[in-house]
């Protein structure tokens, strides 16, 4: 049997066992994908061992270290350094990162084009860098913010090196085409925060959470009540785990897709 993980801090919260499970006992594939909440301080060791094991996925709060200890990071993972697929080869391991392919596809016929409209992110963490870098090579025009303003500069001036004048940091009043929320203010012990300060004078045509439960957060309720469209991040959390399936060699009939996402789709 084939072992595949996800590795983070709290997982409560997370849908991806169920997705890779029902995957593979539709395909009747003989693997088992585990959560696996660890310390910061156990991230290394548990890195060696997945030499010999499937594959990994790595979540909150993460991502840049694991980027630390892998072989070879590829694609997003190289320009951003920060992982969320980890792929084991030959007694190495290489890092990817398909949160941002995912995020796009969420994105794909539900925004217009995003070439020169001004897109929030919040959040400066491991997701923050790959949909600020996704956003930025589409021509958006992105503004990101933290509560630590040193994150959100350092994020925005890494973005600027692909994407010349694409990002900036930037406090979240006015309006917005696109706003993301990319923190996890509004799930698990943070389920009754929203990453917008109070008083704030904010609104948004579009409004995007990268958590999916709870299906509707403070955030996307805010944004509702001012007449944003919202989506939480269920859609991202699909194309991104079809996506790490494909990096471990993992394909799938276009009938068990459908038929796993309908299910996902009633968590």
């Amino acid at each position: 049997m084939k072992n595949y993980y996800l590795l983070g801090e709290h997982l409560g919260h997370s849908f991806s066992a169920e997705i890779h499970n029902r995957l593979f006992k539709a395909q009747k594939t003989d693997a088992q994908y585990s959560l696996l909440e660890l310390p910061e301080n156990r991230i290394k060791e548990k890195l060696e061992q997945l030499k010999n094991q499937g594959g990994a996925n790595v979540t909150i709060p993460y991502k840049q270290t694991a980027a630390l200890y892998m072989d070879e990071l590829l694609g997003d993972a190289q320009a951003t350094g920060c992982v969320n697929t980890i792929i084991p080869k030959n007694g190495r391991l290489i890092g990817e990162n398909t949160d941002g392919e995912g995020f796009m596809r969420a994105l794909a016929g539900w925004t217009g084009s995003l070439k020169g409209q001004k897109a929030l992110i919040l959040g400066a963490g491991g997701a923050a860098h790959v949909i600020a870098y996704r956003l930025a090579l589409a021509g958006a025009r992105v503004h990101i913010w933290a509560r630590r303003g040193a994150q959100a500069m350092a994020l925005a001036e890494q973005i600027n090196r692909f994407a010349p004048g694409g990002a900036q940091s930037s406090a979240p009043a006015g309006k917005w085409y696109l706003a993301v929320n990319a923190t996890p203010a509004g799930m698990g012990n943070l389920k009754d925060l929203s990453p917008i300060p109070e008083n704030t004078a904010f609104e948004c045509e579009y409004a995007f959470d990268c958590i999916y439960n709870p299906s509707k957060t403070l955030f996307l309720r805010q944004a509702e009540e001012k007449g944003a469209q919202i989506q939480n991040g269920l859609a991202m959390l699909w194309h991104q785990a079809i996506k790490s399936q494909e990096l471990w060699g993992n394909h799938f009939d276009d009938d068990i897709l459908n038929r796993v996402l309908n299910e996902v789709k009633q968590l």
